[in-house]
């Protein structure tokens, strides 16, 4: 019958009941959970072809979530706590050339890459190198794809509720109306309601017995009249402002962390120093054309420490080779007789004789004008002056000319050699790298740990050979230009110096960071250090000597010139001066900000809360905060301004560290 259902059980043999048997009604009655499932149990299609017929080569794809026979799977290996899985997205043909500009074809058809570096994570089972549109961040699917923020009115809305204002007036300031004044909301005065007794009927009693009673007037209690409600003084009233924002809001100025002093050590100097200054430069120079100069050690050592004593001979001997030099060149500035006779006479004249002195300054005077003779004893500021304009004669020569244009072709040479090397050793490390990346694809977890120290190890070797080869440029051409110039100036004025160095065995001015303190500063931190620690008297041996005693605040303040020795100190400093330059450019950010004024909303009324004697108190001798203003004749302070000298000195210290290893 066309009405009738019927029920296969899978029995043996099988029955075909009609549902008006009893006994299908009972076998219906009497299921059992191992012929038929459950009915929250759900049981899975198979995976049919279009054929109908289970196949291993469909897959659902991710983005249709239908059956397909032509898909690619993703070869990208994601990691996942401890373990690395592959990624196994399946994505079909249409999906891909319907939304993402590919297809498994295209794919399929560039086989696997040589390139290492191009499929280093990638499962490499397959045929095919293939990142799915999920690993990249573009998948266009239901469930990936990014949801719209949503519009203006729905913020508003959100801020207008929050607030407990009206949408219309939150929409009024936002366009423009924000210079309006406030509206003052006055409190209500709350009237009191006129309660009107209310008229109480006597119950009618029926008499029970025959005789009329009158009923009991009962006696009509009046209306208790209620007080009115204070009436609140507005001024007593507090009030809730809510500040919308009008404009961009300000970035968050941070206070940079807190950097200790450097160790700054002082260098004891026994000469003014103007002298001092004067005779770093003629060090400089003579250390820089040491070669053609041709001194004896005794007097280049003496030259090389401008803290040591001068003699007449150093002078005689040092005066002698820069006439030498112009008497030699092709076209000296001065008549060759005239040198060659002046030389002749000062080396046949005592070394303590003011002819030296009177010779020398007359032969300058036919070149260059100078200020009248003075008198030459006990006038060390005069001598070095003479030194330096005779320099000045000999810098102009063909000879000195010739040897600082070389010096220039062997710096770019030295630079050249240098950039070639570190391309060479940077090749290198990148061959070793992909030797290293293919071992890892292959690599069982377990030798894992091994894996990175040896990769670790080679890392840094590498590196240590890139520092070198700058270390040895840096070395190389140090020699080559005059040091004179300062490396650079901090925030606080100090200036800091970098000078030649004779020989790495010995230690002279080349082997610090020579710090000259700023005119106004009382110490090169900015603030006078505090004393050293000294131990008590009590317990002292009465016969060891006596203790050092400590330098006053006039003496400290004297100093002008410190240094810093080592690297760690160096890299220390470094970051001292980055501190101090971030902490200038806060300060001048706070003064830039000022107290910013509410916007004007309409009040929200609270609860009246009357001020207490104490707080009326606070309030009459609150004096408001103020910002320090910048002075008119204050710098400003930019980046740009510490920091070259900061990575100089870090290149600095990373250098002197290699030299004394």
């Amino acid at each position: 019958m066309a009405s009738d259902t019927t029920i296969t059980i899978a029995t043996t043999p099988t029955t075909i009941l009609s549902p008006t048997n009893e006994n299908t009604m009972n076998a219906i009655k009497r299921k059992s959970p191992a012929t038929e499932p459950s009915k929250k149990t759900t049981v899975k299609k198979s995976k049919t072809t279009a054929t109908g017929t289970n196949d291993a080569t469909t897959r659902n794809c991710h983005q249709c979530h239908r059956a397909q026979t032509d898909f690619v799977l993703c070869t990208l290996k994601r990691t996942k706590g401890k373990k690395t899985e592959r990624c196994g997205k399946v994505f079909c043909d249409g999906c891909l050339k319907r939304h993402y500009n590919t297809g498994t074809t295209a794919i399929k058809a560039k086989g696997k890459v040589k390139d290492l570096t191009q499929v280093l994570g990638h499962d490499a089972s397959d045929s095919y190198y293939f990142k799915c549109p999920v690993c990249e961040n573009k998948c266009m699917c239901y469930q990936h794809r990014k949801k719209e923020p949503e519009g203006q009115e729905a913020g508003l809305q959100a801020f207008a509720k929050e607030a407990g204002v009206p949408v219309a007036e939150v929409t009024e300031i936002m366009n423009g109306s924000m210079d309006a004044p406030p509206k003052e909301v006055k409190p209500k005065e709350v009237k009191p309601k006129e309660v009107k007794p209310k008229e109480k009927k006597p119950k009618e009693t029926k008499p029970k017995e025959p005789k009329e009673k009158k009923p009991k007037e009962k006696k009509e209690k009046a209306p208790k009249e209620k007080k009115p409600a204070p009436t609140v003084d507005p001024a007593m009233m507090t009030t809730i402002r809510l500040p919308l924002a009008t404009g961009s809001l300000k970035p968050l100025i941070r206070k940079p962390k807190h950097v200790d002093d450097p160790n700054f050590e002082f260098i004891a100097i026994s000469h003014p120093l103007n002298i001092v200054q004067a005779r770093l430069r003629i060090r400089e120079f003579v250390l820089r054309f040491e070669k053609k100069f041709n001194l004896i050690t005794k007097y280049m050592r003496i030259i090389n420490d401008p803290n040591s004593e001068w003699t007449d001979l150093t002078y005689k001997n040092l005066i002698t080779r820069l006439l030498v030099i112009i008497q030699s060149d092709e076209n000296p500035p001065l008549g060759a007789d005239l040198t060659y006779e002046a030389v002749k006479t000062i080396q046949s004249t005592s070394a303590d004789s003011p002819a030296i002195w009177t010779i020398t300054k007359e032969l300058i005077d036919t070149e260059l004008q100078t200020p009248e003779m003075e008198d030459i004893s006990n006038n060390e500021a005069y001598k070095l002056d003479i030194v330096c304009w005779l320099i000045e004669l000999v810098i102009g020569t063909t000879t000195i000319r010739k040897l600082i244009d070389d010096g220039i072709a062997q710096e770019k040479k030295n630079h050249q050699n240098a950039v070639d090397e570190i391309k060479r050793l940077r090749a290198e490390w990148e061959e070793q790298r992909q030797i290293f990346q293919k071992e890892r694809l292959c690599m069982v977890t377990t030798g894992k740990p091994d894996f990175d120290l040896r990769y670790a190890a080679a890392h840094n070797a590498n590196k240590e050979l890139i520092l070198k080869a700058e270390q040895h440029e840096w070395y190389l051409n140090r020699k080559l230009t005059p040091r004179t110039a300062p490396l650079g100036v901090d925030t606080l004025g100090n200036t800091y110096y970098l000078f030649h160095q004779r020989d790495r065995k010995e230690e002279d001015w080349g082997q610090w960071i020579v710090v000259e303190k700023g005119s106004d500063l009382p110490h090169p931190s900015g603030v006078l250090p505090p004393p050293p620690s000294m131990p008590s008297d009590s317990g002292l041996d009465p016969d060891a000597p006596e203790l050092p005693q400590l330098d006053d605040e006039d003496t400290i303040k004297e100093r002008m010139w410190y240094c810093v020795d080592q690297p760690d100190d160096i890299r220390h400093l470094a970051e001292w001066i980055k501190f101090k330059g971030e902490m200038a450019i806060y300060w001048q950010e706070i003064a830039k900000q000022q107290p910013r004024p509410m916007t004007p909303v309409s009040s929200v009324p609270g609860s009246p809360m009357p001020m207490s004697p104490s707080r009326r108190l606070l309030e009459a001798v609150r004096v408001p905060a103020t910002i320090k203003k910048k002075k008119d004749d204050e710098r400003v302070v930019n980046r740009d301004e510490f920091m070259p000298l900061i990575e100089k000195l870090k290149k600095t210290a990373a250098f002197m560290e290699i030299a004394r290893k």
